[in-house]
């Protein structure tokens, strides 16, 4: 089966039990979502040619008045930005989720999303496609475009336009230049693989590493990438694991053997745990990844069991008290577990059942969480640390 089959499967199979939830029913599915992607070697940065970005000014549509907070919506960034997978959510006016001032919303989107990649407080800009999946021209890999949208101006950019597997924002500007970084997963059709690069708004952008995937995250200080390497027929299965880069040049180094077990979900990518110097990625439920590759670590409990909890879809982590919060499924639909960690991360000291649902992000970093769950959108507080 094709990865664009498996994708759009993974992708309606969120919406449906989100569609469902919000009319009170239970929902029992277990849907394997195969991400059959290819993976990667390194070779030194190198500039890539990069069509210049088309720019113009968006059509925002109207906000409701009983939607708007003191700050109306088309000056004030929001500080998180989310696409609900409901129905409806996705195509020509999707309703997007959107927290301002502490407060949560339901707004129709500034723009037509089609696929959300991601949404950056510190730019005050949004990332998404404006087509659905489709298959990589003479493969089954699932990619689209890339346009993002400006909550400050209202201005709407195409960054580019096709092969796009997955966008992240950085988490901070650099020191000699502001403008808004996202590293992107970009399928190369000639070499058929997917190479991770940095583009900016301008259109530049710098090849990070090759055979690469769409499972990566940057460092909190945005410095490094972490990416997952999957097989591909050009690698040797040593090829294959856990691989750390610097952003702006430098040596690719393999921390890991690791490599998800069923080719991966949509919203796999390593957690960095950087005050402990390591990374955690999902396995049934987790592993920690050393960034000295000393070797992988599987938690367990105080009393040396496996720990509890779903396989994570999604992960959150507070570096202050070394608690990650995940969701994923459990028992009969989506849950949320936040987990406390010793100091060398081998032992989860304790274990909590938060409530259900998929988890969206922070309320308040460490603090709260945002969920949509079966009652709708929730916010869950972390227990006392």
């Amino acid at each position: 089966m094709s990865e664009v089959l498996w994708i759009v499967i993974g992708d309606m199979r969120r919406k449906l039990l989100a569609s469902l939830r919000y009319r009170g029913q239970l929902l029992v599915i277990s849907v394997l979502v195969c991400c059959l992607l290819d993976c990667s070697t390194r070779t030194s940065p190198s500039t890539l040619v990069v069509v210049p970005p088309t720019t113009e000014l968006s059509v925002t549509q109207d906000v409701p008045e009983k939607n708007l907070t003191a700050t109306t919506a088309k000056v004030a960034d929001p500080s998180l930005v989310w696409l609900p997978f409901a129905e409806g959510a996705h195509g020509d006016s999707p309703t997007v989720l959107v927290v301002r001032s502490g407060d949560i919303l339901r707004e129709p989107s500034p723009v037509q999303i089609h696929l959300f990649w991601d949404y950056s407080a510190a730019y005050g800009k949004l990332a998404y496609a404006s087509e659905f999946w489709h298959g990589a021209d003479g493969s089954n890999h699932s990619v689209s475009d890339l346009w993002v949208y400006d909550y400050t101006s209202g201005v709407i950019t195409s960054l580019l336009p096709d092969n796009v597997a997955r966008a992240s924002w950085s988490p901070h500007h650099t020191s000699t230049d502001r403008e808004a970084r996202a590293a992107v997963a970009l399928f190369d059709e000639n070499a058929r693989r997917f190479d991770l690069i940095v583009v900016k708004e301008s259109g530049e952008s710098i090849l990070v590493s090759e055979y690469a995937s769409r499972f990566f995250s940057w460092s909190p200080d945005g410095n490094l990438l972490a990416f997952i390497r999957q097989s591909h027929p050009d690698l040797s299965s040593e090829d294959v694991g856990l691989y750390v880069v610097p952003v702006d040049g430098g040596e690719t180094e393999k921390i890991s053997d690791f490599s998800y077990r069923t080719g991966g979900w949509l919203g796999d990518r390593p957690v960095w745990a950087s005050g402990q110097n390591a990374l955690i990625v999902a396995d049934n439920p987790l592993l920690v990844v050393p960034l000295d590759g000393s070797g992988d670590v599987t938690p367990v409990s105080l009393d040396g069991l496996p720990i509890d909890g779903p396989r994570p879809d999604v992960m959150l982590w507070t570096p202050v008290d070394r608690r990650l919060v995940v969701s994923g499924e459990w028992m009969l639909g989506d849950a949320v577990w936040v987990y406390s960690f010793s100091d060398e991360l081998r032992t989860v000291e304790r274990s909590e059942f938060l409530g259900e649902g998929m988890l969206v992000g922070w309320m308040s970093l460490g603090k709260s969480v945002i969920a949509l769950g079966s009652d709708g959108v929730e916010v869950l507080e972390l227990p006392e640390s």
